[in-house]
């Protein structure tokens, strides 16, 4: 799987660009594209999403704080992935921050 492969699956599972707030979904991420490799992308995209949310707010932070981190300390751990795709999955932990 190439590094843009990975991207675009990260940006199609997410949303971004497609709706106006969060919608993640591995299924569409298997319907573009099938067979095989649509499995194993949507696996990839879920771990590497449920990895960025591994990095929790904390409590003096802003919601911008937060996500800014978040992603900075997401790209230190994947620098093969677009700043794109990293932009993406920050969106999400935006707005599922609470």
């Amino acid at each position: 799987m190439s590094a843009n492969t990975l991207d675009s699956a990260i940006v199609l599972f997410t949303g971004k660009g497609e709706f106006n707030f969060p919608h993640q979904s591995a299924e569409r991420v298997r319907d573009r594209f099938p067979g095989r490799e649509g499995v194993e992308l949507a696996a990839r995209v879920e771990a590497l999403e449920t990895e960025f949310y591994m990095v929790k707010p904390r409590t003096d932070e802003t919601l911008v704080d937060a996500a800014n981190r978040a992603a900075q300390t997401f790209a230190g751990h994947h620098p093969e992935l677009s700043s794109e795709a990293v932009a993406a999955l920050r969106w999400c932990f935006a707005f599922d921050w609470k």
